[in-house]
């Protein structure tokens, strides 16, 4: 498809689609840690190529997006692979190993963990947000004040 004279934009984007839908299935469906992470390194290097894909038709990178994960702690948005509930055994293994390996970063200030972000330097933060509230704020949508310190 690389070598082939013409656009190829959109047969691209629909071919890194379904490289996500197949890693998402592969992660939703795995209970073993280094799996997880195989996904969580595949999703990555997922996103590069979508950003590569849409910044090489114009021109440049895109800037920095710095998206609010409470408590006033920032998050780079290009870094986010994952946006996760905290209560599946799974991601209760790959916090308490991140723990382990010194890569856990605790946004929470004491609150209850309502979400847990997985980037793409393999560190895994947690944050009192809902996962829904994280996500919207990573689309652009504007929360209603306070809801952060719920």
């Amino acid at each position: 498809m690389l070598q082939a004279e013409g656009p190829i934009g959109r047969k691209l984007d629909f071919l890194i689609q379904e490289f996500n839908r197949e890693a998402n299935t592969i992660g939703s469906k795995c209970s073993d840690v280094a799996l997880s992470r195989v996904v969580v390194d595949l999703k990555g290097e997922i996103e590069k190529s979508e950003s590569r894909s849409k910044t090489s038709n114009k021109g440049g990178g895109t800037p920095l997006k710095l998206i609010n994960i409470g408590f006033g702690n920032m998050v780079s948005a290009g870094r986010l692979i994952a946006i996760v509930s905290p209560e599946s055994a799974p991601i209760k293994r790959m916090v308490q190993e991140a723990r382990d390996r010194g890569v856990l970063v605790d946004a929470t200030y004491g609150r209850r963990t309502r979400s847990v972000l997985i980037t793409d330097s393999d560190h895994i933060i947690l944050s009192a947000l809902q996962p829904e509230t994280v996500a919207s704020r990573l689309g652009g949508r504007e929360e209603m004040a306070g809801e952060e310190e719920e």
